[in-house]
Order: C-alpha cells, then structure tokens, then sequence
C-alpha cells in the first residue's frame, strides 16, 4: 500500500496564481512566466550558433501559444542546420517576429471551458476515449462534436467504439 503525504513547506493555501514549470496557473487561465519572457524580451541579436539555440530552446518552450510558431522560427532553425552562421535580414526579421510575439502571448486553455457548464464525473478508462480524443481538436471541432452529441447520441457510441478499436 502506498502512502503519499504532502509537505506543508511546499504547499500554497489561498493564492490567486501559482508558478508550475515555467507556466503560471490562475483563475483566468495559464500564461507564461514572467521572468522567461523578459530574458526573450532582452535577448541580444544571435551571432553565434550557441546563442541562436538558446534562444529557440528559449521560445520553443512556449511555442503552444504561439500560432504558427514553426513557420515564423523557420528562417532560424535553417540557419541552424547550414555550416556557416550568415545572420541575413529574413533571419533578423524571424527573431524580432518571434520575440514580438512571445511578448504578446495569450492566457491559454480555462478561456474555453467558460462559455460551458461542466461537472467532472468519474469513468473508467475506456470510458475516456471519445473525450480524449475531442480533447486534441481545435475548439471549433470541439463545438461541432458537442452539438452533434447533444443531437444525436447514437454517434457517440459509434465514437467510442471507432475510438476503442
């Protein structure tokens, strides 16, 4: 039999945002951390290899907020993969794009939950399939697969056993 306690050092009663892993968790939803952001904000323009890795190691870390963060890190990641470092303007505007936008990031994932109302209830494993599967689509599908849940219920049976198989 396990045992698991909680050490009170550790423990946050009664705050209104906690840190966890480089992201901070609040009411309103999760955003990044602080700290992280200002070292993107006050990178240095790379002119080494060493340097440019940093600081997509840097952003990377963040890249679900940002939309399309593959295509504006590109001209970055191929000056990687070259022999020689060439820092050209299509890279320079890559990494101001990439930092305006790390500064302009979004509160992420509680927003979407607002608009319904939800009670978690407990379900076996298998039972988990269909919302796990809803889970990894955009909010749009997600709202389309609710309103064709709640119109037909016999497709979320054929769902769950195409999800199963």
């Amino acid at each position: 039999m396990n045992m698991f306690y909680a050490k009170l050092s550790k423990c946050q009663f009664r705050v209104p945002s906690i840190d966890y892993l480089g992201h901070i968790v609040s009411a309103d939803g999760v955003c990044a951390d602080l700290y992280k952001l200002h070292a993107i904000a006050i990178w240095p323009t790379p002119h080494f290899v060493t340097a440019l890795r940093g600081f997509l190691g840097l952003t990377k870390f963040y890249h679900r907020f940002i939309r399309h963060y593959a295509s504006i890190a590109a001209p970055l990641i191929n000056l990687l993969k070259q022999k020689s470092f060439h820092w050209i303007p299509a890279t320079d505007a890559a990494f101001l794009q990439l930092q305006s936008a790390m500064l302009a990031l979004p509160v992420l994932w509680l927003t979407k939950l607002l608009g319904y109302d939800y009670v978690i209830l407990y379900t076996p494993g298998k039972a988990n399939v269909v919302a796990d599967a809803l889970s990894h689509h955009s909010a749009t599908s997600l709202y389309l697969f609710i309103r064709l849940s709640t119109a037909t219920p016999s497709i979320m049976d054929a769902l769950r056993q195409f999800f199963s198989s």
